[in-house]
């Protein structure tokens, strides 16, 4: 039986590929963080039955929960900007999670089937 060696063109991509999923992923996490409004300490996350990465709900700075369409208040949604809502879902959606393990690589458990991102995220890692 004869070895191949992987090519060290093929080696770096890969490296260059896990880079840049950690670096998506980072920034992913930062982005949902930056959105978090004031007196929101949690966005909850959960697996939908697409299967996809949704937002799902939120925690206020009492812990209570709240559904994840309420985040956006009382706007009125006109103009060419998405909803706190739909940009909280894009950034899920873009993360490309399809399956629970994926999401819990990632992400913290939250209650089961959920996953959260805190506001004090760098404190909870």
């Amino acid at each position: 039986m004869t070895t191949q060696q992987l090519s060290p063109a093929y080696r770096d991509a890969v490296t260059e590929v896990i880079s840049a999923e950690g670096a998506f992923w980072e920034a992913s996490i930062s982005e949902a963080i930056r959105l978090i409004p004031d007196g929101v300490s949690a966005l909850i996350f959960r697996i939908n039955d697409t299967p996809r990465l949704t937002f799902d709900a939120y925690l206020d700075q009492d812990g209570t929960e709240h559904e994840a369409d309420e985040i956006d208040g009382d706007g009125d949604g006109d103009g060419d900007d998405l909803s706190l809502f739909d940009a909280l879902d894009e950034i899920a959606m873009q993360l490309n999670v399809h399956e629970h393990d994926d999401a819990a690589t990632w992400l913290l458990t939250y209650s089961g089937e959920r996953f959260v991102i805190e506001r004090e995220w760098g404190t909870t890692r």
